[in-house]
């Protein structure tokens, strides 16, 4: 982000969440409860997806939604770090 987009951003937003927020939405809520958030929250690390908890859809009303999502993940060779959606959501059939 150069310095434009971050004047942009200061003008537009009261705080900014750059990359991923497991890690730094916690952090900012913290601060706030204290009175003392900060403009901008960055992660730089990707999340392990291991900690995460899968979204309990269960939860939706899904009579208030006329669409539905889709995730798609790029699978990137070698790599044993990536994330998979199966894990949360069952295996996807194309």
């Amino acid at each position: 982000m150069d310095h434009r987009q971050r004047n942009l951003l200061r003008r537009l937003v009261d705080v900014a969440f750059i990359g991923e927020a497991e890690e730094t939405w916690p952090r900012f809520l913290e601060d706030w409860r204290n009175n003392a958030a900060e403009p901008r929250y960055e992660q730089a690390d990707k999340t392990d997806m291991t900690t995460v908890p899968c979204p309990r859809l269960d939860l939706l009303k899904m009579k208030h939604y006329a669409f539905g999502s889709l995730q798609f993940r790029v699978a990137v060779r070698f790599s044993a770090s990536s994330a998979t959606l199966s894990s949360c959501s069952g295996a996807v059939r194309g």
